[in-house]
């Protein structure tokens, strides 16, 4: 492989746990490195200039192999602190992809800017086309600590991560845990298991507990078919 074509850029090990998916990355964007986006977070706000992101190497490694992608001297391998989050929350901000991975390897990249106006990405260790290419069709993810630092939410709004694992309670009674949200007909559901949805509307969710990790609810014990 050329030169051009091989990234700067360090490899890490993380705990799946502490990703949330913020952009799918398509084809090359001029001569320099810049690549293409396609947003699934809801808060454009999190790429902020000198910022850390995160692709599987697995994503961009298929018809690659490791020494071809990376410069042997200075692909590094470290080890974060295991998350005891509740649930799994590699799901975006927004709309939730399904995917559920153990312990990752990664490759981390550091913002250079985000072009707004041409949906573009560029990143300090990616400058060349050769190199932008290498990362079509792979998913950039950001974690949740820096979610919680750039994203600000309203009164009533909740993150993906924090509204997995939570318990719904009606009547004092647990009626299961949430393992998952989906956007159905521009509604959000709460899914239970394969038969058991709960719409995110005032007719059954009173409100939502993140201290106590509970989801108040009436009548939704009769939604389960």
């Amino acid at each position: 492989m050329l030169e051009s074509e091989m990234m700067d850029s360090k490899i890490i090990l993380l705990d799946s746990n502490e990703l949330v998916a913020v952009s799918s990355l398509g084809k090359p964007f001029g001569l320099h490195g810049g690549v293409r986006t396609f947003l699934i977070t809801d808060f454009p706000e999190i790429f902020v200039k000198d910022s850390s992101f995160y692709i599987c190497l697995s994503d961009i490694a298929i018809n690659k192999s490791i020494n071809d992608i990376f410069k042997p001297t200075v692909s590094n391998l470290h080890k974060t602190k295991h998350s005891n989050n509740i649930g799994n929350p590699i799901h975006n901000i927004a709309k939730s992809p399904n995917t559920k991975l153990s312990n990752i390897s990664c490759i981390v990249l550091t913002l250079c800017r985000y072009d707004v106006k041409k949906q573009a990405l560029f990143f300090n260790e990616v400058t060349s086309k050769e190199q932008a290419e290498l990362l079509r069709n792979s998913t950039l993810y950001s974690t949740i600590e820096s979610t919680r630092q750039f994203c600000k939410l309203s009164e009533f709004e909740f993150f993906y991560f924090d509204v997995i694992g939570m318990q719904v309670v009606e009547d004092d009674k647990i009626l299961g845990v949430v393992s998952d949200i989906q956007d159905i007909a521009n509604t959000y559901y709460f899914i239970l298991d394969k038969n058991f949805l709960i719409p995110y509307i005032d007719r059954y969710v009173l409100s939502i507990d993140k201290d106590k990790g509970q989801i108040i609810t009436r009548d939704a014990k009769f939604l389960r078919t």
